[in-house]
């Protein structure tokens, strides 16, 4: 088994975006230790890193429409969720 931070650097995506496929229910870890809050991820779920990166899922960034409030968070601290967004260039998957 491997820690969420090992598992993000073989396959080349952040902590954060592990964290958000969790969170979209894309890609979950195989074990969360209840002591500690640890992810443990499998090292044949690597595999679906390359498919979601093949089908061009990412995090989201903030739409740059919108300009970032500067005002305090009522979220304690942290902002809201961003949803994951297949980009439409980069897969024949989407097409029709």
């Amino acid at each position: 088994m491997l820690k969420i931070g090992d598992f993000a650097r073989l396959g080349r995506v952040t902590v954060k975006a592990l964290r958000h496929y969790e969170e979209e229910g894309l890609l979950k870890p195989r074990d969360i230790d209840p002591a500690t809050g640890y992810r443990y991820y499998a090292p044949e779920q690597l595999a679906w890193i390359v498919l979601l990166k093949d089908f061009g899922f990412r995090v989201g960034d903030p739409s740059p429409a919108r300009p970032r409030s500067r005002a305090p968070s009522t979220s304690g601290g942290r902002s809201s969720p961003q949803r994951l967004t297949p980009k439409r260039d980069g897969c024949s998957a989407f097409r029709g």
